[in-house]
């Protein structure tokens, strides 16, 4: 049973930053550089800049989590 909960586990997380948490940080890391990084979509020069690019997009999916939760506080 815990062999199949830490697959699950692992799967979990390699769905969500290798697919959701990218593009949120692919897209600010373009912004942010001006378009210089990431040169090419997908196609980082190894598993540690696709790594980078997930944890910049769970980061700033947080902040706004953050930002909203505070903004909707706010108003009660």
């Amino acid at each position: 049973m815990d062999t199949l909960l830490a697959l699950l586990a692992r799967l979990f997380a390699t769905v969500a930053f290798g697919f959701v948490f990218y593009w949120p940080g692919w897209a600010i890391l373009k912004l942010v550089t001006w378009g210089r990084y990431p040169r090419r979509l997908r196609s980082a020069e190894g598993l540690d800049d696709a790594h980078g690019i997930s944890a910049i997009g769970f980061a700033s999916c947080g902040l706004l989590v953050a930002i909203a939760w505070k903004l909707v506080a706010s108003f009660h």
